[in-house]
């Protein structure tokens, strides 16, 4: 795991609420509670955002939404959502960027990305909520991204790429593991997931051509009803290798096709295995 910072709490500023779309480049230009920021454009938060205690309008339940080729440093910030903010940052489009920052909070998820894709999100930790970060698009790229949440991702897309990253799960309501991949020709390597107070699946991949490398499963304690593990793959065409799981409940590595021809188990480090052919 490279470069992975820590990021400081601060106290909070209460901003108000404009829902205005804002677009060209205005990196000094305040950024309020409910702004569209973009098409394209560079914004940069100077102060911590704390949207938690300004209801947004009926048909505004997002904090920020980004799209289309805008650019948000939340530079060192931090943007605070409640119960009535639904999703808190929303990326949408094509090709934003979302940089260097806190999320915390949002009732559904902090961070939810859709659009056509191709979004980078660097260097950015979210915090409480429901579901941490959401991908229902294609082609983003994720790069040292902590969630500590119930769940911390949930990826429906196709072709994302998430590394040097870090999920750390509480109990989850639904019983969703802490990092779920629904999504095909995905690609996982050198991230650390662990659920020490939950009862879930550590990394659950459902979906298919996946690429699951060099990650870390570390005391994933599942249970009887939401099933558990480190590492547990049910989808096909899987590559799983080069992977570290240990002290998780019932098992390390499983793989739920019942054998070792649909999904390549390869150079893996682990202490137990469902079923023996896993290497």
């Amino acid at each position: 795991m490279n470069n992975l910072r820590v990021v400081m709490l601060a106290a909070v500023t209460l901003a108000g609420t404009t829902g205005i779309a804002l677009g060209g480049d205005m990196s000094a230009h305040a950024i309020h509670c409910g702004d569209i920021l973009g098409p394209k454009g560079h914004f940069q938060l100077q102060q911590d955002l704390d949207c938690s205690a300004v209801p947004p309008p009926l048909n505004q339940m997002t904090a920020l939404t980004i799209q289309d080729g805008a650019t948000l440093d939340l530079n060192g910030h931090i943007v605070t959502c409640g119960s009535q903010n639904v999703r808190c940052v929303v990326l949408t489009g094509t090709g934003t960027q979302l940089l260097d920052g806190v999320i915390r909070g949002g009732f559904a998820s902090a961070l939810w990305i859709d659009g056509k894709g191709g979004h980078t999100v660097k260097n950015v930790t979210t915090l409480i909520g429901e579901d941490q970060i959401v991908v229902l698009s294609d082609n983003n790229r994720l790069v040292n991204v902590m969630a500590f949440a119930a769940n911390a991702f949930v990826i429906s897309g196709n072709n994302n790429r998430i590394t040097d990253s870090i999920a750390e799960c509480g109990p989850s309501p639904v019983g969703l593991p802490c990092i779920v991949v629904r999504g095909d020709g995905n690609r996982l390597v050198d991230n650390f997931v662990t659920t020490p107070d939950g009862f879930q699946i550590g990394l659950s991949i459902e979906g298919n051509n996946n690429v699951v490398e060099k990650n870390r499963a570390i005391l994933n304690r599942g249970g009887l009803v939401t099933g558990g593990g480190g590492i547990v793959v049910t989808g096909m065409g899987n590559d799983i290798t080069n992977n570290t799981a240990f002290f998780n409940t019932p098992v390390d590595l499983q793989d739920k096709n019942g054998d070792c021809a649909h999904n390549k188990w390869k150079s893996n480090t682990f202490g137990t295995r469902d079923p023996a052919c896993i290497q």
